[in-house]
């Protein structure tokens, strides 16, 4: 055999060694650099049949009350083309895919559950990259703040309602709330109590429109109607340092005023949170009572709100039923959620229908 024809057999022999070579292992046969690609210890990732190297960003931004979250994550892919897939929020999984291209990326936006109360809420993303050569994966978390929605309620303050209020007072907390009232406690009566101040619990034009507007956030949700305004109540009224706390049946009656008196000052204490949230939720269609609680009669006592709620999942009916106990107080004072009560001891209490 001539040289010429063994040297072509050779190379004949290398180059199909070579092809071999390259289509059984072609991720690790052209390189990027002289050191080999980075899967094989080298600098260089492969120029072709790249396994993805998916990257995340991931936000949601604030919301409010009964809104249902938008969360947006942008997913980069610097390796081969690829299909796309990914989880976020956890508690009710959205999932989804999509294709990416080499060095393509993509902008995705999902809805989540709504959010029936408010605090802060952790969520995450997790997206997996796939092609022919491998895949990868990351993930990105993040919180975000669920409120309530602003409104402004001296918009709705009608002037004249206000004036017929002020006048009406001191009347009514003098002959009906304040001397009967004591009567009642000294001679035992007690579980008449709170008619008396049930009195206040006048709905008017006022309350009636800002019942009914921030009610309608929510149409048909009684749950997220009554959030809705006991949380208002909380943040639109401050607790009235000046007159502390532990007052006596007869600081009640000194505090004591109007709902929309309240609502226009923006300040009072325990009756006044009280009465305000009662007369609200009767006039968003809520069935609500007054609720007054104390150990001694004429020593000092507290007043909540009882909230007709069937079928609802709280831990606390303090009289056995359904009807939920709410401190407006607290929450103003001390945060306390919807429905979160601690029972205080009390020896004695009594309601009265608004």
């Amino acid at each position: 055999m001539r040289k010429s024809t063994l040297a072509a057999v050779v190379c004949v022999i290398i180059a199909v060694g070579v092809l071999g070579v390259v289509m059984i292992y072609p991720q690790q046969t052209f390189y990027g650099g002289e050191e080999g690609p980075s899967d094989q210890g080298g600098t260089y990732p492969p120029i072709y049949g790249r396994p993805p190297d998916v990257s995340v960003s991931f936000s949601v931004p604030d919301a409010y009350l009964g809104d249902y979250p938008e969360a947006t994550f942008t997913v980069y892919n610097p390796g081969g083309a690829c299909s796309i897939s990914y989880t976020i929020f956890e508690t009710q999984p959205q999932t989804g895919t999509f294709s990416l291209g080499e060095g393509e990326s993509q902008t995705v936006t999902a809805t989540g559950p709504q959010v029936r109360d408010i605090g802060s809420y952790f969520t995450s993303v997790r997206v997996t990259a796939t092609n022919s050569y491998g895949s990868d994966s990351a993930q990105a978390s993040t919180t975000f703040s669920v409120g309530v929605e602003p409104f402004d309620a001296t918009l709705y303050i009608n002037e004249y309602e206000l004036r017929l209020a002020s006048a009406n007072l001191q009347q009514i907390s003098q002959t009906l709330i304040g001397g009967f009232t004591k009567l009642l406690a000294i001679f035992g009566y007690e579980d008449l109590v709170a008619d008396s101040f049930r009195l206040l619990a006048v709905s008017t034009n006022t309350t009636n429109a800002i019942a009914q507007a921030l009610a309608s956030r929510h149409p048909g949700d009684k749950e997220l109607q009554a959030k809705e305004i006991y949380y208002w109540v909380v943040n639109w009224i401050s607790y009235d340092e000046r007159v502390g706390s532990g007052l006596s049946l007869e600081g009640f009656i000194h505090q004591a005023e109007f709902p929309i008196q309240t609502i226009n000052s923006r300040n009072g204490i325990c009756i006044n949170y009280a009465l305000t949230l009662a007369t609200l939720y009767e006039a968003a269609g809520l069935d609500a009572e007054l609720l007054l609680v104390w150990n001694e009669p004429l020593e000092p006592g507290h007043a909540l709100v009882l909230l007709h709620y069937p079928n609802l999942d709280y831990a606390y009916y303090p009289l056995g039923d359904d009807r939920l106990v709410l401190d407006p107080t607290a929450g103003s004072t001390a945060g306390w959620h919807f429905g979160e009560y601690h029972p205080q001891g009390w020896e004695h209490y009594d309601t009265a229908d608004v």
